[in-house]
């Protein structure tokens, strides 16, 4: 966020794109304390991302808070 209330996002060349915590806010607003085995999440507050195996309450690594949201990986429309 910038000072004149601007959003400046900053893309990844395709090949380097990795998962992360979305920006956009449906995807953003679809977090569980809960998340499900096999797929990475990224935490809602900080932005770390984990992989999660097993379907239980799950603490982040980095900041300790338990809200998760689906990590995505999406490369950008061109």
């Amino acid at each position: 966020m910038e000072t004149s209330g601007s959003l400046s996002v900053y893309f990844y060349p395709d090949d380097d794109v990795r998962a992360g915590l979305p920006i956009l806010p449906a995807l953003f607003a679809n977090k569980t304390k809960l998340p499900s085995p096999g797929q990475n999440y990224a935490c809602s507050f900080c932005g770390n991302v984990e992989h999660v195996d097993a379907m239980a309450p799950h603490k982040c690594g980095e900041c300790g808070k338990d809200e998760w949201v689906i990590a995505i990986n999406s490369l950008r429309v061109k």
